[in-house]
């Protein structure tokens, strides 16, 4: 993602209120967020089919289905425990396969994410893409304390064709 796109969310979603940024969509069962504010949601989901390619170029599949995005501002003093996206508390989601997340910014100090099962750590940098499996205990991630400023992400779920199509029955 380029400096002007990172820069261009950044304010959008700064200037909103981000406690009003979502609205649900779909069935129960499915988690579907899209953003009230539509010049946002069409950006991000822009970038959904952009990173599309990659995400099956590094899983060696194709033919993956866009299942859900969302875009995460975290302050000072977040952090996040380790965990897989599929399972949260909102309940299980496993058609989710592959999870990538875009930083949209670097002017934070903390806010890592790591992966507790590979003693894995990552200082993410501006435009940078992380992509691993959704549902792999493996690939247990977390994000470590921000100590200072916001970290501004965008997080893809991709689902390999025919999984997502279930949960609509």
């Amino acid at each position: 993602m380029s400096d002007e796109d990172c820069d261009y969310i950044v304010g959008i979603l700064d200037a909103l209120d981000v406690f009003n940024l979502l609205e649900s969509r779909g069935p129960s069962k499915v988690r579907m967020m899209r953003f009230k504010d539509k010049d946002l949601d069409q950006i991000v989901a822009e970038y959904a089919f952009k990173i599309k390619p990659e995400v099956e170029k590094f899983f060696n599949v194709e033919n993956t289905i866009v299942s859900d995005y969302g875009a995460f501002i975290s302050k000072k003093g977040y952090s996040m425990d380790p965990h897989i996206d599929t399972v949260n508390d909102y309940g299980l989601f496993d058609y989710l396969k592959y999870s990538a997340v875009l930083y949209l910014n670097d002017e934070f100090d903390g806010g890592d994410i790591y992966f507790s099962n590979l003693n894995v750590s990552y200082a993410p940098q501006k435009g940078d893409l992380i992509i691993f499996p959704a549902n792999d205990l493996n690939y247990m991630h977390g994000v470590s304390q921000i100590n200072e400023g916001k970290r501004h992400t965008l997080a893809y779920w991709y689902s390999e064709n025919g999984e997502w199509e279930k949960y609509f029955e």
